[in-house]
């Protein structure tokens, strides 16, 4: 199931399952990718975890629970409709006896779109803690930008020079204390193959506060705009694919030495009770 919303210049399609935004239309061009060969997801929510488990379980309060799935289970989980106007459209998820097997905190997440202007979007969380004690998370956005030419005509942009450091994954973790240099005092990242040979690149999240996708051979550009200090920023294409996913997370996938404990997690969000958490990024769309 699905809802369609257009407003201004802008079409956008969201599906029920994960509140996912699935295509992006600015004057009859798509700039989302159509979750079909190479990846099947388009633009899924990463809640209540980024990235994988080491062993598939985490500890908390001296019970152990299992989750395998990678990027918690929001995005696989259908959502509500809660708003629908003009111009913005809001779907929720609340914890439930199933959620609870695996995350033992009572929340509510909310997701909404709202198209801004005539090639603007807000994509926008929140997460409320509805339970009777504190809760942890991670948060992460994992848009996937359509390239609708070779993709090696594209090259993402920061809006700072600096250090470009990769925290490398181990498989599918990070290995404490290593860093690859990329590039030194650059804010430009050539999109090839090479680049995400070993996965995604993720790097600390004060390297930028915007990135743009912009297509080398025309006036094509999408700026994702986060000016949240967010606790990491990734970028990730699987070889041979035309899209390439722009994501600002809270949270990352567990290091190789983690102790379990889900109080000491890297990147955790630790939420009190009664208490609202906040994120949102602008995507821009030009032609």
């Amino acid at each position: 199931m699905e809802e369609n919303l257009r407003y201004a210049n802008v079409e956008i399609k969201v599906r029920k399952k994960g509140a996912e935004l699935f295509s992006a239309i600015v004057d009859g061009e798509e700039f989302i990718w159509n979750g079909k060969e190479h990846w099947a997801k388009s633009s899924p929510i990463l809640f209540p975890f980024v990235g994988g488990l080491l062993d598939g379980k985490y500890i908390y309060k001296g019970k152990e629970y299992s989750l395998n799935t990678r990027h918690g289970f929001a995005r696989d989980k259908e959502f509500e409709l809660l708003e629908k106007t003009e111009n913005k459209i809001s779907y929720v998820l609340l914890s439930n006896e199933e959620t609870k097997k695996v995350y033992p905190f009572d929340f509510k997440l909310v997701l909404s779109y709202e198209i801004l202007n005539e090639n603007s979007i807000k994509m926008e969380y929140k997460v409320y803690n509805t339970g009777k004690e504190e809760m942890y998370f991670s948060l992460g956005y994992h848009t996937a930008f359509f390239l609708p030419t070779n993709f090696e005509n594209y090259y993402l942009k920061l809006d700072k020079k600096t250090k470009l450091e990769n925290i490398p994954i181990d498989g599918a973790f990070v290995s404490p204390n290593v860093k690859n240099l990329i590039k030194e005092n650059s804010d430009i990242l050539e999109i090839t193959d090479k680049l995400f040979e070993n996965d995604a690149i993720i790097f600390d999240g004060n390297i930028s506060n915007k990135t743009e996708i912009i297509d080398k051979n025309s006036t094509r550009k999408v700026s994702v705009i986060h000016n949240e200090p967010f606790d990491y920023v990734a970028y990730w294409r699987p070889q041979g694919s035309q899209f390439v996913c722009v994501e600002p997370w809270y949270g990352i996938t567990d290091f190789t030495d983690t102790d379990h404990k889900l109080e000491t997690k890297k990147g955790i969000v630790k939420l009190e009770k009664d208490k609202t958490f906040t994120s949102s990024v602008v995507y821009i769309f030009e032609k």
